[in-house]
């Protein structure tokens, strides 16, 4: 296997942090068992499947090779996970056996539409077999007519640089790695590096600096973007032995970048153990659950991971509050000519508001119903034609949740959010609300709510309200009658929070 999991170095650090979501973790039975290993499960929706890749060293009759002098070879597999078709015996991801070598092959990750993979394979010197040292490399291939091509090295592959564990952006375009050797900005052992593709060319690896490197080992980088228009925030987790990680082991951390900056590293102690291995993660549901690998003693096994929270409460259709527009410009059309020598013009709105001219433009306060009439005086003749035209306007008040909160909070201070203000359907005779704080916390419940978020950065809030449903509605959703979502409405609102 490659380098980054031989060594254990044991020492006991003392580690203190308040956990933001609690799980719960069981091991992946269907994935895992005692004499084969199996690690760095990703997901895969791609070509009809829909499941698991992963790394192991089982054997599957016509597909598994000769043990070798490098141990063990691990091969990349899919594990088919679909509802219908059930938990399905695992075959190789490229029955083409292109990710195949004669050492370990992955781990692998994908573009978020899956048409591209970075995998781990052996780096080969020019005999074309692997190298002594055991480096790996990175490697792309992209699917081209229904197939995977011919794995293609990464530029800035170097014989004397240990790749491994990388991770794309969805775009396929932001590509997260460790790496150890003589890479620029090295902090030794298991550094967390990122390089930028533009115009099909990858730009020099840059290490994330000593916020997320330490002297020891940081491993499995896990790209997880916080969704929202205009937010530039996002969060990577990682593997480390480092940053007070307990026992020695790899825990798990994550930090938030913001503004140019990695913020405090946080652990994630309800998945770490003092004891084992957690080496690498990956979220398939609103933050709430997901999957990991560990190494207990000699042996890799996959586990499930969920939210102790019971309930979390989605909406989809999360979006900024409508506002009906107020300003208006407002002009008699059928009027052939206009002649301003001649004739004099004007808007009155409401029988009180007198606005001068043919076309005028005008704020009006607020929702509400506006009736408008154009009146036409003629200088010459000192006449008046009254409602030359007349125009009705109906601004809509939009029935909906309304997030009352500050713009501006304080890292570590409590924050009260309320949705007292909000205007929904009066047919909604009981309905409930629902807050995500947008720092990846365990969903908030109620009219009222406080929390507290812990790094400074740009976080945004969705407030979901949903209607409390009858037992009639209930069974027409589930006949497909009725659409679950016309009973739900959420809004967003963005919050900066500033360091204390």
């Amino acid at each position: 296997m490659n380098r980054i999991f031989i060594i254990l170095i044991f020492s006991v650090f003392v580690l203190q942090a308040l956990d933001a979501q609690t799980y719960r973790v069981v091991k992946n039975d269907e994935l895992s068992n005692v004499s084969e290993a199996q690690l760095a499960p990703v997901p895969y929706v791609h070509n009809g499947d829909t499941g698991i890749v992963y790394m192991s060293n089982i054997t599957i009759p016509g597909t598994s090779r000769s043990r070798h002098q490098y141990g063990s070879p691990m091969d990349l597999y899919f594990y088919d996970q679909t509802e219908k078709k059930g938990m399905k015996n695992p075959r190789l991801l490229d029955p083409g056996k292109k990710f195949f070598t004669i050492g370990d092959d992955g781990p692998a990750t994908f573009s978020g539409d899956y048409s591209r993979v970075c995998l781990v394979q052996p780096q080969k010197g020019a005999d074309g077999e692997p190298l002594a040292n055991g480096n790996g490399g990175l490697f792309f291939a992209e699917w081209v007519d229904g197939e995977w091509s011919e794995p293609v090295p990464f530029t800035h592959n170097d014989p004397g640089v240990n790749f491994s564990t990388p991770c794309l952006s969805k775009d396929g375009q932001i590509l997260f790695f460790a790496a150890e050797g003589d890479l620029e900005g090295a902090f030794g052992g298991m550094d967390i590096y990122y390089t930028m593709e533009t115009n099909g060319s990858w730009s020099a690896p840059v290490n994330l600096g000593n916020r997320i490197n330490t002297p020891e080992h940081e491993i499995f980088p896990y790209y997880y973007p916080i969704e929202g228009t205009d937010n530039t925030n996002i969060r990577l987790y990682f593997s480390s032995k480092g940053h007070n990680a307990r026992g020695g082991t790899y825990d798990l951390f994550y930090s938030v970048f913001y503004e140019g900056e990695w913020m405090e590293i946080l652990p994630v102690p309800s998945l770490n153990t003092s004891d084992f291995d957690e080496l690498g993660i990956f979220f398939t549901k609103n933050i709430g659950e997901g999957m990991l690998s560990r190494r207990i003693g000699d042996s890799f096994n996959i586990y499930d991971f969920r939210s102790s929270v019971a309930d979390y409460e989605p909406f989809a259709n999360a979006g900024p509050p409508k506002v009906a527009p107020l300003c208006y410009r407002i002009y008699e059309s059928s009027m052939d000519t206009i002649d301003p020598v001649v004739f004099e013009y004007e808007w009155v709105i409401n029988d009180t508001l007198r606005l001068p001219g043919h076309e005028v433009k005008y704020c009006f306060p607020g929702p509400g119903f506006y009736s408008m009439t154009f009146n036409v005086t003629n200088k010459l003749t000192d006449t008046i034609i009254y409602n030359a035209a007349q125009v009705d306007l109906r601004i809509p008040e939009y029935k909906q949740p309304v997030i009352t909160a500050p713009d501006t909070v304080v890292a570590g201070e409590p924050v009260y959010f309320s949705a007292a203000e909000s205007d929904l359907p009066e047919d909604w005779d009981r309905f409930e609300y629902f807050w995500d704080f947008g720092d990846l916390t365990p969903q908030g419940k109620g009219e009222v709510v406080s929390h507290a978020y812990i790094q400074r950065g740009e976080y945004r809030v969705v407030l979901g309200a949903k209607k409390v449903l009858s037992r009639s509605e209930e069974r027409l959703i589930r006949n497909n009658e009725l659409n679950e979502e016309d009973f739900k409405q959420a809004v967003i609102k963005d919050i900066v929070v500033l360091q204390e």
